[in-house]
């Protein structure tokens, strides 16, 4: 007996990574705000996911309303410290990473 599966053999298309707007600073509690403007955006992403490289800590938001950024996530980071970013569309669905946008100083 065989299994129909619709769509066991359709190609899915690749999610585009995220681009972070240059980071500030930390601020005196050591976190910064990592930024995605609309323009960058994707529109079936309901969650950002932010990895700091440096420590492998991650943080997420979900999409915010905004008028100026999608998405707004603070992590904890030092200056020198490089991140990079994920869309999720649905749990395990997720967009190739961004490319590292690093902490500059203050």
């Amino acid at each position: 007996m065989g299994v129909l599966c619709g769509s066991c053999n359709t190609p899915t298309l690749p999610i585009p990574p995220p681009i972070i707007e240059a980071l500030e600073a930390p601020d005196a509690l050591g976190m910064v705000e990592a930024r995605l403007v609309h323009r960058h955006d994707q529109e079936d992403a309901v969650y950002l996911l932010v990895f700091n490289q440096n420590t492998g800590i991650w943080a997420g938001a979900p999409r915010v309303t905004d008028p100026d950024y999608a998405f707004r996530v603070r992590i904890a980071a030092s200056i020198g410290n490089c991140l990079v970013a994920y869309f999720m569309i649905a749990p395990g669905e997720v967009s190739d990473r961004s490319d590292a946008v690093c902490v500059p100083p203050p």
